[in-house]
């Protein structure tokens, strides 16, 4: 019948029409954001709620897994294969957005960028600069 939704077969699109959304992707999403609003406000007051030590799990922990399942399952939507498009081109579109996410996670997270008194400066601390921060672990998934 013309309700049930269109099965993929090898080689169509991922990508979704223009203007319609998966409504299960954008729950879990917005599932995911509630539940990290909640760990960073009440994380301290409430131990099962918070990061868990070395040898333990809480309710933070399941947070940034959900959050990179998420992110894969979107990146995998939003690539639109046009019909006679080269695989080499998809590959570059996808790794120029890899490199983006990557270098502004360095940036954001690797101390580049400071706020002073005279205005922001840039400033590249090697002590500092967290390689494999969260934005870069987006980036590669």
């Amino acid at each position: 019948p013309a309700s049930l939704p269109h099965i993929l077969r090898l080689g169509d699109s991922c990508a979704m029409e223009d203007g319609k959304r998966l409504m299960g992707l954008d729950v879990m999403r917005g599932i995911t954001m509630a539940v990290m609003l909640i760990v960073d406000a009440t994380g301290e007051a409430y131990p099962t709620i918070g990061h868990a030590p070395w040898n333990g799990l809480h309710l933070a922990d399941f947070v940034m897994p959900y959050f990179l399942f998420i992110s894969g399952i979107s990146a995998s939507i939003s690539v639109k294969i046009r019909p006679r498009q080269l695989a080499r081109s998809i590959f570059l579109r996808v790794l120029f957005r890899v490199l983006r996410l990557f270098a502004l996670g360095i940036a954001v997270q690797g101390s580049i960028f400071h706020v002073t008194e005279g205005g922001p400066l840039l400033l590249l601390n090697l002590s500092t600069v967290r390689i494999m921060g969260i934005l870069q672990r987006i980036a590669i998934v």
